[in-house]
């Protein structure tokens, strides 16, 4: 079986083999206009799935043509998984639940998975730090209750350069490790978007904790970056969206 999850900015995906998953492998593809040839870069060589699960968030054109490609190369349709109002008793409260990203539907349901793995207790707070920060609650009796979203850290530094063209003149490639403060134009654009993402998350989590007790799971390309600034009680689990795909995909198959 092969597992696709299609971010803003990334293709991850994992495969599975007689009950063993491969590690999870990320490539970007925001800026590939080609997508087809990046298919072919990417899986030209993997023997042919049984199947095909994937998620996606990068808009309708990328699915039309993964389809296309899935058929030409391995004649086989692709199942594509939506967010839905319920998943193995899992409730979704989204006003319109078919809305929710399925990134973060399925982030969700893989995190209830790993808390009863890890036998960890209390509600979930699952944030993912990819092009947006998304942080969304699961209740511990599995009722999905809402979220955010917010700007990522790469996004803000964009968005800053963008609208104000001064500080764009003067913004280089960034070299030093963050520090409090910043000399330069630079390390204060940088510092400072990573600290207001760093910011939020403390926030949310600090008042989600003086409700009831709430383990937090961080997923993401951007999350590794943030682990050193955040207390060492937060879980990093990369692959987490990748796990939900597969608890969908297997729920489905039996």
């Amino acid at each position: 079986m092969l597992l696709i999850d299609i971010g803003n900015t990334r293709l991850k995906w994992a495969t599975c083999l007689n009950g063993a998953w491969s590690p999870q492998q990320a490539k970007s593809h925001q800026t590939v206009a080609n997508k087809h040839e990046l298919f072919q870069q990417l899986w030209h060589d993997l023997p042919r799935p049984a199947a095909i699960w994937a998620a996606n968030v990068a808009g309708k054109k990328i699915t039309e043509e993964f389809d296309n490609w899935a058929q030409q190369h391995w004649q086989l349709n692709v199942n594509w998984v939506q967010s839905a109002k319920q998943h193995a008793g899992i409730y979704n409260h989204y006003d319109l639940p078919e809305q929710l990203g399925v990134d973060r539907w399925l982030a969700v349901i893989a995190a209830r998975q790993w808390q009863t793995t890890w036998q960890t207790t209390g509600q979930l707070c699952v944030i993912d730090c990819g092009t947006a920060i998304t942080v969304d609650v699961l209740t511990q009796d599995n009722h999905y209750v809402g979220g955010l979203i917010a700007p990522g850290n790469l996004t803000m530094q964009q968005i800053l350069l963008k609208q104000t063209d001064a500080l764009a003149q003067l913004f280089q490639q960034p070299t030093a490790s963050p520090h409090l403060l910043a000399t330069n134009t630079t390390d204060g654009i940088q510092w400072g978007c990573l600290y207001a993402t760093v910011g939020l998350i403390h926030y949310i989590v600090a008042q989600l904790r003086q409700q009831t007790e709430t383990t937090v799971i961080l997923t993401g390309g951007g999350a590794e970056e943030l682990l050193p600034l955040l207390p060492n009680d937060m879980n990093y689990v990369p692959e987490l969206v990748l796990l939900g795909l597969a608890a969908v995909a297997n729920s489905q198959i039996q």
